[in-house]
């Protein structure tokens, strides 16, 4: 193990020229002294709070020990060693340890933890196994990889999952690659494809095919979150199937969204878009509904008109249908705000405005509905009207920031009012 002096020296290699020799000695023998009153601390706690902790385990006997952290790990570990090593060992005691070590160990615990496995008992070995791995550095999580072939299915499963959210991201690819679902609890896995699909991977890592053959949706929820972020080849059948599934098949509808979601990430990547076709069948089939929405909107966002026509026939119909209720149009000009019909909702909006002007009504229009306006008239190309509603949200700038990017205002952020009331991009 290297001393403190050498570690301060790897730490800290351009310092050292540049102190007089007498400083940098003095300050290295400060830090070892230290170092060494801390780890005395640490056994002392270990020795009048330890057994307080060993006999009623809590967050409260827990978190004094806590406070020595990381130096009480050295005597914590050698009471794991020393009750392995005892004839009769307690394993519940033991899963006390391990817990506290958890809280409280640091690389080099965490070295020296994992060569313990073998020794623990069975019903401790994947916690264990878990705690070397996380708080481990690259060597310990290196040695960590032969457990991926336990014959202990919960080790060999904290073994993968650990590893595939601690690992360096460069390796994630291959262990993913070598995953067999029969070898693994599918539920648990789901909820680990959704964490790893939040981490900076390679590009290109693949899924193994057998992945898509799995029935469980946890774990397909699991994996179609993956495929939203790192889309995957040849799978536009079995998202645009996993989106279009019928309810009493299980899928919630945030199950169809994720689908749908993966399906629009990857769209790019698939060769014939057969899947637009189906989904625009779907539309034409199914009962309006939150799916149907929801695959209107995919079809819109990938520039299929059959979205824009689906997510404006209902407000269309409606409007049409009560022409003297005002929040009936408003709500069809919002909607062809989102669907970019700008001309059209320039047109609603505005007579809408002008038939409720010095009445009740309109005193009982939103910031949102003038926002809305402001939008419908940038993107017709009325800047002068577009300004006076923007301004008539009473908005201050922090709460227009978010709308600063939109594409309709775009060619205005230098022109008054807007310059003053959204803020300049960093």
């Amino acid at each position: 193990m290297l001393s403190v002096s050498a570690l301060f020296l790897c730490f800290c290699p351009a310092a050292a020229p540049q102190a007089p020799a007498g400083g940098l000695e003095q300050l290295v023998s400060t830090l070892e002294q230290q170092t060494l009153e801390r780890r005395s601390a640490a056994e002392t706690a270990w020795k009048t709070q330890g057994k307080i902790y060993l006999t009623q385990p809590s967050r409260g006997t827990m978190s004094t020990l806590l406070d020595f952290a990381p130096y009480i790990q050295e005597p914590v570990l050698d009471s794991l060693e020393s009750n392995l090593r005892t004839t009769g060992s307690n394993p519940a005691q033991i899963g006390d340890l391990l817990q506290l070590l958890g809280r409280c160990m640091n690389r080099g615990g965490a070295a020296r933890l994992l060569p313990l496995l073998p020794e623990l008992p069975k019903e401790h070995r994947a916690t264990a196994l878990r705690y070397a791995i996380e708080q481990g550095g690259v060597r310990t999580r290196r040695s960590a990889h032969t457990y991926l072939s336990s014959q202990q299915a919960d080790v060999r499963q904290s073994a993968l999952e650990t590893l595939l959210l601690h690992q360096d991201e460069r390796l994630v690819p291959g262990l993913l690659a070598n995953v067999d679902p029969g070898h693994v609890d599918l539920e648990s896995f789901g909820a680990i494809l959704e964490l790893v699909a939040q981490r900076e991977l390679p590009e290109g890592v693949l899924l193994p095919k057998s992945f898509y053959e799995q029935k469980g949706l946890d774990f397909i929820n699991g994996l179609v979150s993956f495929m939203g972020r790192y889309p995957q080849p040849d799978t536009e059948d079995y998202l645009v199937e996993r989106a279009l599934l019928p309810r009493n098949e299980g899928l919630s509808i945030e199950a169809r969204k994720s689908a749908l979601g993966a399906y629009e990430s990857g769209s790019a990547a698939f060769r014939w878009r057969a899947g637009t076709r189906q989904m625009t069948r779907f539309l034409k089939d199914e009962n309006p509904g939150e799916a149907t929405y929801a695959v209107a909107w995919t079809l819109h966002r990938l520039g299929e008109k059959s979205g824009r026509k689906h997510l404006l026939a209902g407000p269309e119909e409606r409007a049409k249908a009560n022409p003297d209720d005002w929040r009936t149009q408003m709500v069809l000009g919002r909607m062809q705000v989102d669907v970019g019909e700008f001309n059209s909702a320039y047109k609603t909006i505005k007579n809408t405005f002008e038939e409720i002007d010095g009445t009740p009504a309109g005193r009982r229009l939103s910031p949102d509905d003038y926002l809305y306006a402001a939008r419908a008239a940038a993107g017709a190309r009325r800047p002068k009207e577009s300004g006076r509603w923007l301004t008539a949200t009473r908005y201050s700038p922090i709460e227009l920031a978010p709308y600063r990017d939109l594409p309709e205002f775009q060619q205005y952020l230098k022109k008054a009012p807007f310059n003053h009331l959204f803020p300049v991009a960093d």
